[in-house]
């Protein structure tokens, strides 16, 4: 097994969380398979009723010592750079550099040829040039999120509503709900509930301030009894880009977010969101993945797993949709199923082994 070396930003509040929640999930992960890991801070607390954290600080073992080294696009974000040893021309050691940032042209999108190794690219697009060493990722599970999710009721048992709750708006979800949903109105009742008060348990609330306000019981109850889940999101974005840095294409970018239109591609379609609608159980709506470009490391089969929507034709696809509705159980139970085995933090940890192996 290689050693592993994370570089981390401090969780500071609620409001300055920094939470990496892609690194949380690779140690869990580590942890459970037996791949030994240090990080340049301690980081990540289980509770409030211990000091012991996932990741601790050895003064013994530095960066370099270690096989791998791994940085998280939070601990670019707050210091406008990479570690410095990503950037050393001689070295033994391997940098890997997580990329789950917004936006279609991220802030780190520059330093990719830069010393490192491997780059794991969250809402990766297989209409962008990215360059031979980015690979697909994904947000994928952490332990805290299973534990909330863990005893879902069966579909059948469930209220007949979708969740549309989300805390921020995109432009692919504002079609989604102005041009889609409402299709869906028949079938099921519409549940755009927000938590926005913290929770009064002490470990919910612990939990709300260390994610950065991502943690809430009602919600997870309200996923685990609802039958479906809107999770929607991303941009439009040129539909083809043969470099992220192409003035014409950036032009473009702002032209199609200004003028909310809608294109064949779309970029920043992950989301916490997903991945709990799948663990929850819900029948998981989103875009239709491949039709819009979008790559995650092992692909749900749309029909399958999840229900995959074209919006260009949104009436067409409601009728097409609920003219299936027999499958919907099997769905959300596929779905389910389909995602603690390809997306838990042991999944996302042996996959991270792979890439380096290959």
């Amino acid at each position: 097994m290689p050693t592993v070396y994370f570089f981390l930003r401090p969780y500071r509040n609620k409001a300055d969380a920094g939470f990496q929640h892609r690194s949380v999930a690779l140690a869990e992960g580590f942890r459970k398979i037996g791949v030994p890991y240090f990080s340049n801070i301690d980081y990540w607390r289980s509770g409030p009723d211990t000091e012991e954290t996932l990741f601790r600080n050895d003064s013994s073992v530095t960066s370099t010592d270690c096989d791998v080294i791994v940085c998280e696009h939070a601990y670019y974000d707050e210091h406008k750079r990479l570690p410095e040893p990503f950037v050393r021309s001689r070295r033994k050691y391997r940098t890997v550099f997580i990329d789950s940032s917004d936006g279609w042209r991220t802030p780190a999108s520059n330093e990719y040829r830069r010393g490192v190794d491997i780059v794991l690219k969250c809402h990766f697009n297989t209409r962008f040039a990215y360059g031979d060493n980015v690979r697909p990722w994904a947000f994928g599970l952490t332990d805290r999120i299973q534990q909330m999710l863990r005893t879902p009721l069966s579909w059948s048992a469930r209220r007949k509503a979708i969740l549309y709750n989300f805390r921020c708006t995109h432009p692919v979800r504002s079609i989604a709900n102005s041009r889609f949903l409402p299709h869906l109105f028949p079938f099921f009742e519409t549940d755009g509930t927000m938590d926005s008060e913290a929770p009064r348990g002490v470990y919910d609330g612990f939990m709300w301030d260390q994610t950065g306000g991502r943690h809430h019981p009602a919600y997870y109850a309200r996923l685990a009894s609802s039958a479906a889940c809107a999770a929607f999101g991303g941009y439009f974005v040129p539909a083809f880009s043969s470099s992220l840095n192409s003035m014409a294409l950036r032009a473009a970018y702002r032209l199609i977010t200004t003028l909310h239109l809608r294109t064949s591609s779309v970029a920043q379609f992950d989301s916490s969101r997903l991945w709990e609608s799948f663990a929850a159980g819900c029948l998981t709506f989103h875009i239709d993945l491949e039709r819009y470009g979008c790559l995650l490391p092992k692909m749900p089969t749309n029909g399958i797993h999840y229900i995959g929507v074209d919006l260009s034709k949104p009436e067409k696809e409601a009728e097409r949709i609920l003219g299936n509705a027999s499958s919907f159980e099997a769905v959300s139970e596929a779905g389910r199923t389909w995602c603690l085995e390809n997306y838990s933090s042991e999944a996302t940890a042996r996959r991270f082994l792979q890439y380096l192996e290959a």
